[in-house]
């Protein structure tokens, strides 16, 4: 199926009625309560970690590449909107986001995986399409800052899903960077770098969350890293082995 929007780019429900090209008299109403259908195909709008506009706050949360989300207050199993995502006769777009009133990530498009008759009803998702594309795909030009070596600022859709369970927050420091506009920002940083001559792998078990800071020092190899003092989630298995190896390879070539 074609459609507008890119896995692991941000979007604002503006950004979501302009590429749908969704009438004005169409917009906002259910589009702002969670989910809406538009043209045979289900769009929806969650919260992780933070209180949505209607002051709820379920646990929507990742569970490895699958999402546990909480339909709105008072649904039940039974009723025709939530029969219709278990068995849709259309596509079901899914976006978060970990900042409240922040944009939406879009992670792709998803099929229930199963469900509980839980008032919200509880649904698991299963992603069907965010890795179709290559993980180095970034939606903007890469930034780079010039030093020594070129530092590209990579945002794929794993990071992306990474950087949201943390919160944002670095791993080194615990610190969160807020923006002017109130929303947050960090950067994923591979401890075994991607590409020649290090060729690390883009897996969850390889990527930090950290400040622009702390970003720069491992870069350089100006830090050695302590894995039992790094900040934690249990979705986020950070691997030992890529944590040795920044500390000897990166780490200890910057000491010589």
């Amino acid at each position: 199926m074609s459609h507008p929007f890119i896995p692991g780019t941000e979007y604002t429900r503006a950004d979501v009625y302009r590429l749908l090209d969704v009438p004005t008299h169409l917009q906002r109403g259910n589009w702002e309560t969670g989910y809406n259908r538009y043209e045979n195909n289900l769009y929806i709008f969650c919260n992780v970690g933070v209180k949505g506009r209607t002051d709820h706050d379920y646990d929507n949360h990742w569970e490895g590449d699958d999402f546990v989300w909480f339909a709105k207050t008072g649904t039940k199993l039974r009723q025709p909107q939530i029969q219709w995502m278990l068995n849709p006769t259309g596509k079901i777009f899914l976006f978060t986001r970990s900042v409240e009133r922040g944009a939406f990530t879009f992670w792709g498009t998803v099929i229930a995986k199963n469900s509980e008759d839980s008032s919200p009803v509880k649904i698991t998702w299963r992603v069907e399409e965010r890795f179709l594309i290559a993980v180095d795909i970034e939606p903007v030009p890469a930034d780079r800052t010039e030093t020594t070596i070129s530092r590209i600022i990579r945002d794929t859709a794993l990071a992306k899903r990474i950087k949201e369970l943390h919160g944002n927050r670095c791993q080194i420091c615990g610190e969160a960077l807020k923006l002017s506009d109130g929303t947050f920002y960090s950067e994923a940083h591979h401890l075994q770098p991607l590409g020649s001559p290090h060729d690390g792998p883009d897996v969850e078990g390889n990527i930090l969350v950290v400040c622009p800071n702390h970003h720069a020092l491992c870069d350089f190899g100006a830090i050695h890293l302590d894995i039992e003092t790094l900040r934690r989630h249990p979705l986020h298995e950070i691997g030992p082995q890529f944590v040795s190896y920044h500390n000897a390879t990166i780490a200890h070539r910057s000491s010589r």
